[in-house]
């Protein structure tokens, strides 16, 4: 028999045996070897678990690094498009706002020079 399942099958029954340690004396354990993880799923006793329960051998570990580091990267690239995408609306949100302060000061200065021209009408007309 394989030593790893060996000692995952003591292990299990040890802590499923002592109810401190499980509830029900049920779970999953598991067991990591080189890169494969062997795993003793639900529904088995670990109190009663033998070696000749299937133990199933998890998808190789470099495998599971490997798809995470995929994930890890999509995510960052989503991450950075994201941000890209928020400094671009910032920056065309900022503009738009100065924009907006341009033309209203362009029009606080026509509207000065309207009343500047009507007060010295006004000043001409009563003189």
């Amino acid at each position: 028999m394989n030593t790893a399942i060996e000692t995952l099958v003591a292990y299990s029954n040890r802590y499923g045996a002592d109810a401190g340690f499980v509830l029900a004396g049920g779970g999953i354990t598991s067991m990591k070897t080189g890169d494969t993880l062997w795993v003793k799923g639900s529904g088995t006793s670990l109190a009663k678990i033998t070696e000749e329960y299937e133990y199933i051998p998890s998808r190789q570990l470099q495998q599971v690094r490997d798809e995470y580091a995929q994930k890890q990267r999509e995510y960052n690239e989503n991450a950075s498009a994201i941000a890209a995408r928020r400094k671009e609306l910032d920056e065309r949100e900022k503009e738009a706002i100065d924009q907006h302060q341009r033309e209203k000061d362009e029009a606080d200065q026509q509207l000065q020079e309207m009343n500047n021209e009507y007060e010295r009408n006004r000043n001409e007309a009563e003189s």
